[in-house]
């Protein structure tokens, strides 16, 4: 008995280890013709493309969407979870968080709710807890769905060396009434009252252990989490608008009030500011750099970033001025001339000066290329590199590794990365080892007109007719619902061109399933269906799939300038000019037709008909009476369109959106007016 019991323990830890291993190494999700499924690392296909949407593994679990509806596969491919949650989050600790109507509950691995009481906010599982709100109050479950800690604070964080900061309602006597929440990193947004003695209620900060006992009282105005045994806090009896200083793990203020803003402790140096300027002390309090930079960000491989002359968001984030790095005995390891700087990896640093990128290692020593626009962060030993918009790598010493040729590319995740080659007019999308080879490709074109054999989507909102001739007089044989696709066999001999909502085409022979027959091509598209009304940026990352984006820390928070890229070479990049929002799409290989037809489900005017003739206006209000459109086009001739202009009124705002064709790229730029 005893060697059987022995014999079932080490194959249950051989299974958990061999599960483990299979869970860190994942699934990668793979588009064909507007369908999603998975490979593994060696490019073998697990999941044939058949959903609308597909997600990175995180837990083992890999999140899936058909329609407007979320399920889940494991790391085997089989579909655990069918799609039935209005909204669901990746797994993280064995649990998921997901959404039925209007609440929030938490799932198992084999699809059992687990918790399930109407939570209007749910957390990801940290520290073997995660944070819930019901009636309005905060709480904590475990990884079973039992609530450990009942629903009592009016604010919480997450468990951080066993310790989470709540807030609750206490009595207090003040000094003065206190505003703080938009003025950490400025000081002139302190808002402070004439100085007095009140006696009022407020919600105070503490601290309390998993069990939910009070670890520290509440009797802070402000605090932030615990980091190498030190919090940052506000303590009540700070009169104005209090300042900072920090607690140990016992309560005891172990370094004075004294800062006016104060930031976590990391590798045993906190960033704190006095006045307008930043600098570090050290677990004792004093300053080991005395403030003298406009920003200071935390150590990390005893290397800090600072910045001299910055404008700071409230979100924290640093822009303009100038750029350096100094070490921990507040030595400079290089001048403050950069125009950006990321922090240090694997020795190395991205910098940024007069537009150029280089690499930088700690000694201070750099090179930048007027060649190179941009180096993005290390994946799995290599970053990606940008120059004359094609793409490359870079190894971790800042080495060429793979040669600047893809239009588009991703980071290595799992020893692959998805990048997108063009030779010619064909784009194919493809999965690459570390040696630049494929272990995974499709053809990824949009290019129209359409070729025999290409997979077209219908993208009418009543559906298409399937005829058995190139003629409406003829027998119908099937409407093919919207979303449904069809495969292109041959074009129609017959001239006629067919006009339905000012669209203009012919007739194609294609195979709807087991059948053939003729349908109209006005409403034909490679690219996938949209939900109606879901937006033209969603549709794009859900539909197309998002390759990369600008990185977080690089978008200014309140001018919200960003870049990103899709497959099949599709690209936006939304800039703000004058407090006004500009969204840019470049799509190649579509047809004006197909762009029309694209934006309006997306913006939610599928009924929108395109005029017959140039420069004359349609217009059309939608069911709510509320939101109007019009549509202006222009032609060289019915079937060529080189401009469409649309406006569009909704909730009182006007949007401005025009369709323009140069070559084989269509243009769609929307703003606000």
């Amino acid at each position: 008995m005893k060697r059987s019991a022995v014999r079932i323990l080490l194959f249950s830890i051989l299974f958990i280890m061999i599960s483990n291993f299979l869970s860190a190494q994942g699934l990668l999700p793979i588009w064909v013709n507007g369908k999603w499924g998975f490979i593994d690392n060696t490019g073998k296909v697990i999941v044939t493309p058949v959903y609308d949407y597909a997600f990175p593994t995180s837990d083992g679990m890999n999140m899936v969407k058909e329609g407007a509806k979320f399920g889940y596969v494991n790391s085997e491919g089989k579909a655990i979870i069918s799609p039935k949650f209005t909204e669901a989050y990746p797994f993280v600790g064995g649990i998921a968080r997901i959404k039925m109507k209007d609440f929030y509950a938490y799932i198992n691995k084999v699809g059992q709710i687990i918790a399930n009481a109407d939570y209007q906010e749910a957390y990801d599982l940290i520290d073997g807890l995660a944070r819930i709100k019901l009636n309005g109050k905060y709480g904590y479950i475990n990884g079973i769905g039992e609530t450990v800690i009942q629903p009592k604070f009016a604010n919480a964080g997450d468990f951080q060396q066993g310790y989470a900061m709540v807030k609750l309602a206490q009595t207090v006597t003040v000094k003065s009434v206190f505003h703080f929440d938009q003025s950490f990193f400025d000081e002139s947004l302190y808002s402070v009252y004439p100085e007095k003695t009140l006696v009022q209620n407020m919600l105070l900060n503490g601290y309390i252990g998993k069990n939910g006992e009070i670890k520290i009282p509440f009797q802070y105005k402000d605090a932030r989490d615990f980091s190498e045994g030190l919090a940052a806090v506000v303590t009540t009896n700070a009169g104005g608008y209090g300042k900072w200083g920090y607690i140990n793990l016992k309560g005891q203020m172990v370094i004075p009030s004294q800062f006016d803003a104060a930031l976590d402790f990391h590798e045993g140096l906190a960033a704190v500011r006095i006045g307008n300027r930043w600098g570090y002390i050290d677990r004792d309090g004093k300053f080991v750099i005395t403030p003298q930079f406009s920003f200071a960000d935390d150590f990390q491989e005893g290397i800090a970033r600072i910045n001299i002359g910055g404008r700071i968001t409230l979100n924290g984030k640093c822009f303009s001025g100038k750029w350096g790095f100094v070490d921990k005995s507040g030595n400079m390891i290089c001048p403050v001339i950069f125009d950006w700087v990321s922090r240090f990896e694997g020795g190395l640093a991205r910098v940024e000066l007069n537009g150029q990128m280089g690499i930088m290692n700690k000694e201070g020593k750099y090179k930048v290329n007027e060649k190179v626009e941009y180096i993005y962060p290390v994946f799995n030993g290599l970053a990606r590199v940008k120059s004359a918009g094609k793409f490359g790598y870079l190894s971790d010493t800042g080495a060429l590794k793979l040669k600047v040729q893809y239009l588009q590319a991703a980071d290595f995740k799992n020893g692959l990365a998805l990048v997108l080659l063009k030779t010619n007019q064909n784009y194919t999308l493809a999965y690459i080892d570390k040696t630049g080879a494929p272990k995974w490709q499709t053809g990824a074109n949009l290019r129209y007109p359409f070729d025999p054999g290409n997979v077209l989507n219908v993208l009418c909102p009543t559906g298409l007719w399937l005829y058995d001739k190139p003629s409406m007089d003829t027998k119908k044989i099937v409407n093919i619902p919207y979303g449904e696709s069809v495969t292109f066999k041959k074009k129609s001999q017959k001239k006629e061109l067919l006009r339905s909502h000012g669209l203009i085409g012919g007739w194609l022979f294609v195979q709807f399933r087991t059948v053939e027959g003729y349908i109209f091509e006005g409403y034909l598209s490679k690219l996938p269906a949209p939900l109606y009304g879901m937006g033209l940026e969603n549709y794009f990352t859900e539909k197309i799939g998002l390759i990369y984006q600008t990185e977080f820390e690089r978008i200014d928070d309140e001018n919200e300038d960003y870049y990103k890229a899709f497959n099949l070479g599709v690209e936006l990049h939304k800039e703000v000019i004058g407090g006004k929002k500009t969204y840019n799409y470049t799509v190649p290989g579509i047809s004006m037709q197909e762009a029309f037809v694209l934006v309006k489900h997306c913006m939610g005017f599928s009924f929108m008909a395109m005029p017959d003739y140039e420069a004359v206006e349609s217009k059309l209000v939608s069911e709510t009476q509320v939101d109007t459109c019009s549509v202006k086009v222009y032609r060289n001739s019915p079937t060529d369109i080189t401009r469409i202009e649309m406006i569009i009124t909704t909730r009182g705002a006007e949007i401005a959106i025009k369709i323009l064709t140069s070559g084989d790229i269509v243009t769609i730029t929307m703003e606000q007016i």
